[in-house]
């Protein structure tokens, strides 16, 4: 059985789709992503995974986003995977191609050391790239942080964060993306986090799609310190979008 919590996504997802219907809602978008593995025999892995990214525009200017994510797996009966994520940002765009932002988040990941980690800071971002075949926009902003890890040691701390994503067009229904998000602690020189992701996304139709996604995780002082430093997730998705 795969844990409430990714359930609860899954019900959460389904509900955008039947509250807005195909089309009716020209100012909000919904991407909903759903992997599933399970394997028998001599290897006996069940891992899912679920993402969903909800836009919505209040005006031309102001928009509101929302992504939840959820990873749940076992090997050989034991649970070898569980990490949920939420992170909400609003983005207000003051001319041509800068805009602010002010970004939250929410994440809980104990197999990498982490009980319950947040933070929140503004972001001041520009769009180097507005299509119509590359995109490519940048951000730079400082969070306040508070990580709770398994350890039962609790550290707050002011961190620096940039990052970069990029997206090219190279069909109409196949499309390449990329994006890095750097954090640094300002308070312990050595500790900093590198979050990558590199993905293929082909369109079936206008609603539906298969995304192959590579996602690499670093971070550089891993609590406890016995931990890896770097996690790989390589999954293939099935993906909704209104």
């Amino acid at each position: 059985m795969c844990s409430k919590n990714v359930m609860i996504l899954c019900v959460c997802c389904v509900a955008v789709v039947m509250s807005c219907g195909y089309g009716r809602c020209s100012n909000f978008k919904d991407e909903a992503e759903f992997a599933y593995s399970d394997t028998a025999g001599n290897s006996d892995v069940i891992v899912f995974s679920a993402r969903n990214s909800m836009e919505y525009a209040f005006s031309q200017r102001l928009e509101g986003v929302w992504k939840a994510a959820g990873r749940y797996g076992k090997s050989g009966g034991e649970k070898n995977v569980e990490r949920y994520s939420s992170e909400q940002r609003i983005n207000y765009l003051f001319a041509g191609k800068v805009y602010t932002s002010v970004i939250t988040k929410w994440l809980t990941d104990e197999f990498a050391g982490i009980h319950r980690q947040y933070y929140i800071g503004p972001a001041l971002g520009y769009r180097f790239i507005d299509g119509p075949a590359h995109f490519l926009s940048t951000e730079a902003g400082a969070n306040y942080t508070v990580v709770d890890y398994v350890d039962h040691s609790v550290e707050r701390f002011i961190e620096g964060r940039a990052s970069a994503e990029y997206e090219y067009v190279i069909m109409p229904k196949t499309r390449f993306k990329s994006s890095i998000e750097f954090f640094y602690n300002f308070e312990e020189g050595d500790a900093f986090n590198i979050n990558s992701e590199v993905s293929l996304v082909n369109s079936l139709d206008e609603y539906l799609a298969i995304k192959t996604i590579i996602e690499i995780e670093y971070n550089n002082k891993p609590v406890p310190s016995t931990l890896k430093k770097t996690d790989t997730v390589l999954s293939v998705a099935l993906v909704f979008t209104y």
